[in-house]
């Protein structure tokens, strides 16, 4: 994994939001993730995603998911899945971003997709 980007909680308003940022090689994107009251491994987005735009006003670029790890070493620990997309985009983008240990700070990951082989059909 790769990680592309970093979010940090901010307790400042009413409610807490995570405020970051993604950078690449062809996007630079100032985000906001605000909450919207769904819980773990709900089919609904936990959290709507804004990002800058050029002329500074915010626009929902996308959606997250606080989704629960399986893993027997991280059994419990929950993730975001994230899905950025916009119409200048070739196509969306899916990231994670992990709670950093003993911090109000996230990594944000990137993982090229690896299609998975093709089972042989038995004749």
């Amino acid at each position: 994994m790769t990680t592309i980007g970093a979010l940090k909680l901010n307790n400042d308003g009413s409610e807490p939001i995570l405020i970051g940022s993604v950078k690449t090689l062809s996007l630079s994107l100032e985000l906001v993730l605000r909450p919207t009251g769904e819980g773990t491994n709900s089919s609904r987005p936990s959290h709507r995603v804004y990002a800058k735009s050029g002329n500074s006003q915010y626009a929902e670029i996308g959606s997250a998911w606080t989704k629960e790890m399986t893993s027997p070493d991280k059994f419990g620990q929950t993730f975001l899945s994230i899905t950025l997309d916009d119409p200048s985009f070739p196509q969306p983008l899916n990231v994670s971003a992990f709670k950093q240990p003993n911090s109000d700070e996230y990594a944000i990951t990137w993982r090229r997709r690896q299609d998975r082989p093709v089972l042989a059909s038995a004749e």
